[in-house]
């Protein structure tokens, strides 16, 4: 067992381990317009994920442009770098068809708001604790 933590040691002060990545959520994500478009999002990188392909910054923006290509709206969802996104209730989207599958996001202080899918939010609070304004 020492032989093991010393390798370790080893290994670490040679600069052979490396942590993990860091998510792509840890600081922000793609907010959309639309959930429809916000649900595509997140449906891409979970099928590149599920196909093996570890997802850079980089690959995530071109599987956003891809998505949004569609739409013939290139703004429609755009990326925020924020630590303080906020779910907001809106019951307009409170559809039994579509249950729990997006979620409509604002950062007060930016003044961004827009929606992105449950799953990525639900990586995005890994990282974060946020909590309601007061009213």
């Amino acid at each position: 067992m020492k032989v093991l933590c010393l390798l370790s040691l080893l290994l670490f002060v040679s600069g052979t381990c490396h942590a993990q990545p860091k998510s792509i959520f840890e600081h922000g994500m793609w907010l959309c317009k639309n959930p429809l478009s916000a649900a595509s999002i997140q449906n891409s990188m979970l099928n590149t994920k599920t196909a093996g392909v570890n997802i850079t910054r980089d690959i995530a923006d071109q599987l956003v442009k891809k998505e949004i290509s569609g739409y013939g709206d290139p703004a429609i969802c755009e990326r925020v770098d924020s630590d303080n996104l906020k779910p907001i209730w809106n019951s307009l989207y409170d559809n039994a068809a579509y249950p729990n599958q997006w979620i409509f996001v604002a950062d007060e202080k930016l003044k961004k708001a827009g929606w992105v899918g449950t799953y990525s939010y639900a990586i995005y609070m890994r990282y974060h604790s946020v909590s309601a304004t007061p009213q």
